[in-house]
This record gives structure tokens, sequence and C-alpha cells, in this order.
């Protein structure tokens, strides 16, 4: 199971959260963006000038290219070289599954966005948000790059805010890491060997605000003309479709007062850093949580030196019928939605990751040999004991509301049946709602043919997670 920076560096939970610094995971990135929005209003002290550190960076870029005569003369080349970003690493925040490294930006991306800048500022462009919003319209741009080429320019901002939090927190730093001629003292991660760098939580956000074409969507939804105009250039062309970045980037190049008026939106826009609190989409609370529900309510599980396939099921069985019990009866349900109310699922990744981290609490709170292993909730959780192969129980997670309810059943079926005798599995549905009366009856008809043809079927563990009413109303 991933393991927060406070608890792999044995610092007190409360008295991390309460630098400011975000308490990631380490080796292990969680889906939180640095958003060049929320520089300037960051109560960071060593983050004061990161702003301005972003605009001079960027404001340099379209001065170079302005003054450029041709791609390849001596404005260009400088251009690519303050263009040019490697990985950012250790930060533990992006895209990377089971790992800390960023997305840095190569010899074609760097030409290709050079080209775009080129093009737009000859046309008169020179505000230098144009490269915070070149996720609308340049392709293999994303959310990671955007946030990564931020932390790159600030990053002398990141190493002080790192090591002044730190030494603080009386935190055992052994790296010194060498960044624009400064040394900085830094603890290692654990497995990547790589320093750990913190960030304050007040400059990320759960996605930027323009990190792929879907969100021109947001930014323009406040002003009905841009959009009009927008979709006279695109939308005809693609339908229901979602148009590519290409169709934007044509539309921008084409008349590029566009992006001059998404410009303006983009600075008049108030953003907000994620509320890592209330963790609407689950990508951190899930932790916490699960560690308290595991110490509230223990369980007794046991497995003898040598155990069979059949207790190492029942081991199992019994921690997913706990985890049902404890949303249906003791107020696990609320950590599923993003909202009190319980009416907004989160996604189904968040339930995944709920799940592993209770179930991760009760066998490492019994001492057992028995060890989950996962993608961090992205995907199915799979248990196996470490002795082989042949005790490898598997357990997918489904929400009610997932459209490929049914064909997950089936899929886990087929794979059931190809596999050793000794091979359980177990398909858990979350009911948040959402899931037809059709659907049921697929999925039942799905079971009852199964069983009547006598196939071994997975044990299907169905969990109410939908809103509980008061006591006094039921």
């Amino acid at each position: 199971m991933p393991e927060t920076i406070s608890d792999y560096l044995r610092i007190d939970a409360g008295a991390f959260e309460a630098t400011g610094a975000y308490n990631g995971f380490v080796d292990e990135d969680t889906r939180v963006f640095v958003d060049p929005r929320l520089l300037k209003p960051s109560k960071a002290a060593e983050l004061k000038e990161s702003y301005q550190r972003v605009r001079k960076h960027f404001a340099g870029i379209v001065k170079l290219l302005a003054s450029s005569q041709s791609p390849g003369d001596i404005y260009w080349r400088n251009a690519k070289r303050r263009l040019r970003f490697n990985e950012v690493r250790g930060l533990c925040i992006g895209y990377s599954d089971g790992t800390t490294e960023g997305s840095g930006i190569g010899e074609t991306l760097q030409t290709e966005l050079l080209r775009t800048a080129s093009t737009i500022i000859k046309a008169g462009i020179e505000d230098h948000e144009m490269f915070e919003l070149m996720g609308l319209f340049e392709e293999n741009i994303g959310a990671d790059r955007i946030s990564d080429m931020i932390a790159h320019i600030i990053m002398p901002d990141l190493l002080a805010f790192s090591e002044r939090v730190f030494e603080d927190l009386g935190a055992t730093a052994s790296y010194r890491m060498q960044h624009a001629g400064r040394e900085y003292l830094l603890p290692l991660s654990p497995r990547s060997g790589i320093p750990i760098i913190l960030i304050p939580r007040d400059i990320l956000n759960d996605l930027p605000v323009a990190h792929s074409y879907e969100d021109i969507h947001r930014v323009v939804r406040f002003n009905e003309e841009l959009r009009s105009e927008l979709n006279d250039l695109v939308g005809d062309a693609w339908g229901n479709r979602p148009p590519p970045k290409s169709a934007y980037k044509k539309a921008i190049l084409q008349d590029p007062t566009i992006l001059a008026e998404l410009i303006t939106i983009y600075r008049n826009m108030s953003p907000e850093p994620y509320d890592f609190e209330a963790d609407p989409l689950g990508l951190r609370i899930w932790y916490d949580e699960a560690k308290r529900f595991v110490r509230d309510y223990p369980i007794e599980l046991r497995l003898s030196a040598n155990p069979s396939v059949e207790d190492i099921v029942i081991v199992v069985l019994r921690i997913c019928n706990h985890f049902k019990r404890l949303v249906e009866e003791n107020g696990l349900h609320k950590l599923l939605y993003k909202d009190r109310a319980c009416t907004c699922p989160k996604h189904e990744e968040a339930a995944q990751a709920l799940f592993y981290g209770i179930a991760d609490g009760y066998c490492r709170a019994n001492n057992l040999d028995l060890s989950p292993e996962t993608n961090s909730g992205r995907g199915p959780v799979d248990f196996k004991i470490s002795f082989g192969y042949k005790s490898r129980i598997l357990i997918e997670i489904k929400l009610s509301s997932n459209k490929r309810l049914v064909h997950g059943f089936c899929a886990q079926l087929e794979a059931y049946e190809k596999a050793e005798q000794s091979q359980h599995s177990i398909y858990l549905i979350i009911d948040v709602g959402g899931c037809s009366n059709e659907r049921w009856a697929e999925l039942y008809s799905v079971i009852a043919d199964a069983e009547y043809s006598e196939r071994p079927i997975p044990t299907m563990i169905d969990v109410d997670a939908k809103r509980k009413p008061p006591a006094s109303r039921v």
C-alpha cells in the first residue's frame, strides 16, 4: 500500500499538514497539478516570487520569438533552449502510475511548440499566458506537462520550501541536492532513491484550467459570442464528437483574436486550490479514513502457518463482508460520494482505493502474510498469498453506475473458468445507484445461467452504498 510522506518519515500528520505542504505518497503520484494561476496568492513565503518567475520565463521566450526572423537563427535557438524542460522527479503529483517521475519536453515537441507560438506572436499576440493555454490546442501537451513546466521554472522556490519544512519538522534529510548553483538538504524516497520535493497545497488543483481540448468549453463558458465563433469554426465538421486539438489549433491560427479572448477570460478567472479536506475526487482521503476505520472497527483474522486455499478464501471473504458492513452500517458509504448529501458518487477508482486501504489495513493489523497487489485503486485488486500463484484470489470492484457492470462479470467469469482450480474470484459491486432494473436483471440472468450449467462462477457481493435515511425515519 502507498505510504504518505509523513508516515514514511515518522512525522505527526497534523504537524505536517500545518506546514501547508501537501502530504502526498512517496514513490506514487496523486493526480493533482501545479496551477500557475494559484502561484500569486500562495501563502508559502518561498513562493512569493514564483509567479514573476513564470511570467519572466515565458515573456522571455515571447520576446526572442518576436525577434526571430527564421527557424534556427540565434533568437530561435535561445527560445528553444528556454523551452527545454527535463522530467521533474520527486514531486509525487501527476499522472504517472507507480512512479514520481514527471513528463519532460523533448526535441520534437519543443520545435512544434515554438512553431505554434511563433505563428501566434507574428499575428500580434504576445501574451506570455499563451504557454499556459497550450494544452487547449497543442497535441501531446496535457495537465502533466503544463504542471511540470511550471514546477521546473519555480524549482528553486519549491526546493527552498521543502528544505525549510523538513527542517522545521525535524525530518531526517541526508541527500544534498544541487540545483542552479545552490545546495538543498532533503530526504530520499525509499524505493526510487529520488529526493522528496514538497509542494504547497494552495498551488495544487485537480486539473489545470487548460489541459485538453475538452476544457475549451470551461474557459469560454462566460462568453457566448466566442463559444459560437469556435463552434462555427470546428463544430459542424465534427458533429457530436469532440473535436481534436488540431481543429482548435487550426481555428486559433486562422483567427488569433480567439486566443487573445481566451487569454483575457483566463486572466479574469478566480482560481481555487483543490479542497483536500473535502477531497471530492477521493484522491487522498481514503488513506487516512481507511486507517481510522480499521482502528475503530477491528476484526480478528487468523491463518495457519501453511493455510489451504480454502482458508485464504475464508479470510478474504471475511474482509469483503466486513467492508460491506462498514459501508452499510457504519457510515463508510459517505466516503464514496463527492457531496454530503450522497447524491454524486466519486469515480470508481476512489472506491477501489478505499477498499484497498481497508483490506490492506486489516491484513497488517492482524500480521497476516496476505498481501494485496494493486495499482493503487486504478484497477482490480488482486490478493495473493506469498508462497504461490495457486493461492491467488482476485477481487474486482465495480460501481453499480458502471455501464460495463455486466461485461465485467462476464469477463471475470471467463477468466475464472480458464484459471487453475485453486484460484478464487470475487466480484464486489458497490451499489451507488445509477443501474437500471434491466441491467440488474441482465446481470442476475448471467449468474443464473452459469449456475444452471454448473460452471464455476465468481462470488458476487453486493454492497448497498446508497444514502441511508436518519434512524428516526426508518
